[in-house]
């Protein structure tokens, strides 16, 4: 197995062109979480017209790893139920945990990478945040 990095070429690729970027049209529910210790901004909408295929999108500034974070979220909740997106949602601890379970071979990989850097954990947290709160609201 080659070594882990935190930027691998999956992470950039999702950085430098991240998915589903928004905002979506009037009437999507948004919100907005901020890191002030580091500047990363994510802003969130999430439209729950059809609640079987969720519209999701994201505006989000900040380091590499975060708007990555955002890019993978929103494609992996783009067009899912609510269930599925609540699930989603509960996996930031997962990715960033130094004794997780293994996501290698699924689309979480580039994030899973974090946890030989934990202080960068916060930057994958974020989007999930975001999320978090949208489905609660």
């Amino acid at each position: 197995m080659p070594p882990l990095t935190l930027y691998s070429p999956a992470l950039l690729d999702h950085a430098r062109a991240p998915r589903h970027v928004g905002p979506l049209a009037a009437g999507a529910s948004h919100t907005r979480v901020h890191n002030p210790l580091c500047g990363d901004r994510v802003d969130l909408w999430l439209d729950p017209t059809d609640p079987a295929a969720l519209r999701i999108a994201h505006h989000t500034r900040g380091c590499a790893v975060c708007v990555a974070a955002a890019s993978l979220l929103c494609g992996a909740v783009h067009g899912q139920g609510a269930a599925s997106a609540a699930r989603v949602a509960a996996l930031d601890d997962l990715l960033v945990a130094v004794d997780g379970p293994s996501f290698e071979t699924t689309p979480w990989e580039p994030l899973a990478a974090v946890r030989a850097v934990p202080t960068r954990s916060e930057c994958v947290r974020l989007p999930f945040q975001a999320l978090r709160a949208l489905l609660s609201a």
